[in-house]
């Protein structure tokens, strides 16, 4: 004996709810996402957008705020929130890195985050110019930076911690130069002295 046909028809309401989530997905909506909100965008390349706004909190602080938004998923994230003496230690955008590694300096240091997400990657201290940087697939950052005319350093941090994994003068024996910062997947190389050297930046020992 054959069993009857049973044909299910989903209700209106819900037919309208899933229609919303596909709409929502969809790379079209992901990309309204992120349309530009703040005051200023400082980057976008069509799928990284970056942005910051400064608000007066008072006559001598301000609130300095910078967001990442991701265009094939429309993920918007706060990457940080400062407050700062007004015209001081204002945070500017250093680089991009990898399509989506924002590198962000300002008050004494350099933070790398994960533009698709917010993660925070790497913090490194800044106590001088930075002449170099190289940042990793994963998001490391290594900085080589003049302190002075005669001292040199260079730092690598990763997100838990920055240190510093050699110094020396600028130019060394042989007018050899210190820096040509590489990277080959997450170490970082260079040249001091004529000699090359070469940090695995998952693997830092910071002793300062």
């Amino acid at each position: 004996m054959r069993r009857p046909l049973v044909l299910l028809t989903a209700a209106p309401a819900a037919l309208a709810a899933l229609t919303a989530v596909v709409l929502a997905a969809s790379p079209a909506a992901a990309a309204r996402g992120c349309a530009p909100r703040a005051d200023e965008v400082r980057f976008d390349d069509g799928r990284l957008l970056v942005e910051r706004s400064e608000r007066a909190v008072d006559p001598q602080t301000v609130r300095e705020r910078w967001w990442s938004c991701w265009r094939p998923t429309g993920r918007r994230t706060l990457l940080t929130d400062r407050r700062h003496a007004a015209a001081a230690d204002d945070v500017g955008l250093l680089a991009v890195r990898h399509g989506r590694v924002v590198v962000l300096a300002g008050g004494g240091r350099l933070d790398a985050y994960d533009g698709r997400d917010g993660a925070h990657t790497a913090r490194v201290p800044v106590l001088g110019v930075v002449r170099e940087l190289a940042v990793t697939a994963e998001g490391r950052v290594a900085a080589l930076q003049d302190e002075g005319a005669a001292v040199r350093a260079l730092y690598g941090g990763d997100a838990t911690k920055g240190c510093l994994l050699d110094a020396g003068r600028p130019t060394g024996r042989r007018d050899a130069p210190f820096g040509g910062l590489a990277v080959r997947g997450e170490r970082v190389t260079w040249f001091r002295d004529g000699v090359a050297l070469a940090q695995d930046l998952t693997r830092l020992r910071c002793t300062g």
